[in-house]
Order: C-alpha cells, then sequence, then structure tokens
C-alpha cells in the first residue's frame, strides 16, 4: 500500500515552528483545504477540537495525531509538520513535547475503502520507533515520503507455549488513530513480556482480527481500550476484564498487561462455540463501524 497516494508534498511542513497546537492544526489543515481535500475548513477545525476536547491526541514520544471525521472531508487525507521546536500538546500523563504533529482528515462514510485501509497503515506504522525517527530527522519531503512507505518491522503476534492469553479489543469513536496504535503497542508488549496477546480492532474497517473461540476460551483476562460501546461484548462474560481509556496502552501498554495477569477469572468452565464466532459479512462489520 502506498501511503503517499494520501498525501501531498504540498502538505508536508518541514522543520516548521509554531507557537501553539492550535497554530499546528490551523496550519495543517489550510494547507489540506488548498489540496481540495476539505470544502469546509470552519466545519473541520470544529470536529477536530471536538475531538480533543474527548481525550488526548499526543501520543507519547513527540508524536500528536490530531484528527477530524466530519462530512466536511472530500477525501481521506492527512497532512505531517516536523518541529524545530516542540509545542506542549495535552497526553495521557499531562502535557507532553510534541515535534512531530500527523493530522487526519477521515471522511465519515469511507469505511472499508483503500483510502481507510490506508490511513490506518498510517498510524500503525507511526508506532513503529524506527519509521518515526526517520519522519522526524527528515530534511526535505522526498526523504518524509521514503520513510512513510517504510513497512517497518511490524511483527504479527507470536505464540508462546505455556504462556498466559490475554485478548483485547482497541476502540475510538473515529476508530482510526487510536485503534490501531494502541493495538500495535499492545502486542508489542505482549512479545517483549512473553504473553500471548491477540488484539481484535474495532474501528473504522469494521471488526478486524476477529477474536476466535481458542483465543477467548484460553484467556486468562481481557484489555478493553475502548472509549465507545464493545461490539458483541457478551463473547468475553465470564472473562476478568480491565477497562481504560484507548489512549492508555500507548503509553501504559506493559503496565497493562501486568495489571490484567492479576486479574482472577470467575469461571473457569467458560468455553465459547465456534459456530458463535462465525464472521459476519463486511458489509454488515462496516455498517457498525460507522
Amino acid at each position: 500500500m502506498n501511503l503517499t497516494t494520501l498525501t501531498h508534498r504540498d502538505a508536508l511542513c518541514l522543520n516548521a515552528r509554531f507557537t501553539s497546537r492550535e497554530e499546528a492544526i490551523h496550519a495543517l489543515t489550510q494547507r489540506l483545504a488548498a489540496l481540495g481535500k476539505i470544502s469546509s475548513t470552519e466545519q473541520f477545525l470544529e470536529e477536530v477540537y471536538r475531538r480533543e476536547s474527548l481525550g488526548p491526541t499526543a501520543l507519547g514520544e513527540g508524536l500528536a495525531v490530531p484528527h477530524g471525521k466530519t462530512a466536511a472531508v472530500k477525501e481521506a487525507a492527512f497532512a505531517v509538520a516536523t518541529l524545530s521546536e516542540p509545542l506542549q500538546w495535552e497526553g495521557v500523563d499531562g502535557p507532553e513535547a510534541v515535534d512531530l504533529v500527523v493530522l487526519l482528515a477521515i471522511p465519515p462514510n469511507e469505511a472499508g475503502t483503500t483510502h481507510m485501509q490506508l490511513l490506518t497503515a498510517l498510524t500503525t506504522r507511526l508506532a513503529d520507533d524506527e519509521i518515526r525517527a526517520r519522519i522526524q530527522s527528515a530534511t526535505t519531503p522526498d526523504e518524509l515520503l521514503s520513510a512513510l512507505d517504510d513497512k517497518g518491522g511490524s511483527q504479527p503476534s507470536a505464540s508462546f507455549s505455556n504462556a498466559p492469553t490475554i485478548v483485547c479489543v482497541t476502540a475510538c469513536p473515529a476508530g482510526i488513530a487510536h485503534t490501531y496504535m494502541a493495538a500495535e503497542y499492545l502486542e508489542k508488549a505482549g512479545r517483549k513480556l512473553g504473553v500471548n496477546v491477540y488484539v481484535e480492532k474495532q474501528g473504522a474497517n469494521g471488526i478486524e482480527g476477529r477474536l476466535t473461540a481458542d483465543q477467548l476460551n484460553s484467556a486468562t483476562a481481557c484489555i478493553f481500550a475502548a472509549e465507545v460501546a464493545i461490539k458483541e461484548s457478551e463473547r468475553f462474560n465470564g472473562i476478568p476484564a480491565l477497562s481504560v481509556p484507548v489512549a492508555e496502552p500507548i503509553r501504559h501498554a506493559e503496565a497493562l498487561i501486568q495489571q490484567a495477569l492479576t486479574l482472577k477469572r470467575s469461571d473457569e468452565t467458560r468455553t465459547v462455540q465456534q459456530d458463535t464466532q462465525q464472521v459476519k459479512s463486511v458489509k454488515t462489520e462496516l455498517k457498525q463501524a460507522l
């Protein structure tokens, strides 16, 4: 997937200097509007700030991912700013220094399309330390675009014999940035700790990585990192659950897994029949994601 199809050299601000979060968001919004990606900057900005009010979009490691999902977005796109001087931006643990801002413009009715798949791929790659460092140190638009298309060292969920299993669900209102980045950090922490961690993402593309009956039946505990209702929550009956805001795993994934391992299961005989785990039609999944 070529992520650069969703951006443009004119949407990249290298070594920019902004005095506030608002100035950075406004500047990147203007870039997208000039490229014809946004029909109303006022409506888009209103939605971006509404999302900012719901929870932090600074995600640690100097990265902020503000985003707006609104009909004012004509086509999915993103703009990037690397900063010469860090800005203070609200994060999980309070204000934090940010020197990389990625603004996502998300249309409301493109769930499952190539554009949305590209945006989710982008947010997953931003969780990769190497890729993020290349973006932050880019000195030319070509260097930045090349870094964006680096697939990085993303690994599938590891399987550890005789290790505990934690099942997770990540979900956020827009179904993009936090949903996929939280999943990536949980899986990364599981590999580091030697714990089987399986993450179901309930995002803009529907349910991805749907948890299987075997995974649910073997689960020691589950982690719900979500700010919207969990779909088909009855699947988790009998599994002790830890519920946290969707951004929490981005900063504290290892601690959350360790905390989940201390929870005690209330129903040791709990089983999920395979036929209750049948994959729904794509159309149904996408409808639920909106």
